[in-house]
């Protein structure tokens, strides 16, 4: 199989204009998912009432981080009870492999779920040059095989995905040169800043790829979205996920927080804050 390579965006995006950066009143047209993991403690009680929450807070979809012992059909109808979809799924690189892939693939199908999104555990790989090229051929070839299943697959950003590999790039960087442009980024933007990397250069690195992007403060100590400490230049963000980007979700992320809301409490601020920004 011939893999294809994705064009690197040069320098001259690097000075690209935003031209609506001290603005959020324009409306959004990407919606609102939001990753589970944000109200893990609520989904894990009772799945059914939580995603009947997320969909009374106004969210769109959801993106899976495990199964919460639902069989494919009782989560689909959870789902469709809900009038939410699932947009995404964190998997494990081990579920695409070997006679894993089928089941994976076949749950995912069931549930209406296209796109299964690799969550960490690779950081060692990308770390160094031979086996971050290897492990861009082996999403390349797995991209393949997803979409012989009418599926796609991504890579989540996590910490050591954004160290330097040598001119100027890093190890995101590196790997996305080199993959199969069907291979979603999934830009994590909390974990690209905390790990010192930068965000707005990496979506415009993956342009027209970042088609989901999570939505989560830079902030370690719990402050939530938009809060006092967060680093995020939110509108820059906006600008380049929504012009260069062609981002489809915003998936909020809330990793807990220090004033007592719960989970529940939580995602519904950071929707309202999101509203508040016009997206």
């Amino acid at each position: 199989m011939k893999i294809s390579r994705r064009t690197f965006i040069g320098s001259s995006i690097a000075s690209f204009a935003f031209p609506s950066l001290l603005s959020f009143s324009r409306e959004s047209h990407v919606q609102i998912a939001i990753q589970l993991f944000s109200v893990h403690d609520a989904a894990q009680s009772d799945l059914r009432s939580t995603l009947q929450q997320l969909s009374e807070i106004g969210y769109k979809g959801v993106e899976l981080d495990g199964t919460y012992g639902y069989s494919a059909e009782d989560l689909k109808k959870a789902l469709d009870d809900s009038h939410l979809r699932c947009i995404g799924s964190h998997i494990s690189m081990a579920d695409l492999l070997g006679s894993r892939f089928e089941i994976v693939a076949e749950y995912n199908k069931v549930i209406g779920n296209r796109n299964l999104i690799v969550a960490g555990g690779l950081a060692n790989p990308l770390e160094n040059t031979g086996g971050n090229r290897f492990t861009a051929y082996l999403f390349s070839r797995l991209a393949q095989k997803a979409e012989d299943h009418g599926l796609r697959i991504g890579l989540h950003s996590h910490a050591g995905d954004f160290v330097e590999m040598g001119n100027g790039l890093t190890a995101w960087d590196c790997f996305f040169r080199e993959t199969d442009p069907r291979v979603i980024a999934e830009l994590d933007v909390g974990n690209c800043i905390n790990d010192n990397g930068d965000p707005y250069l990496s979506i415009q690195r993956t342009a027209g790829r970042t088609e989901f992007i999570h939505i989560k403060a830079s902030t370690p100590d719990g402050t939530l979205l938009g809060g006092e400490g967060d680093k995020t230049d939110w509108p820059r963000i906006f600008h380049l996920c929504e012009t260069i980007g062609r981002t489809k979700f915003y998936i909020i992320e809330q990793e807990g927080n220090k004033f007592g809301l719960s989970s529940i409490d939580a995602a519904a601020r950071c929707y309202e804050k999101m509203k508040e920004w016009g997206k």
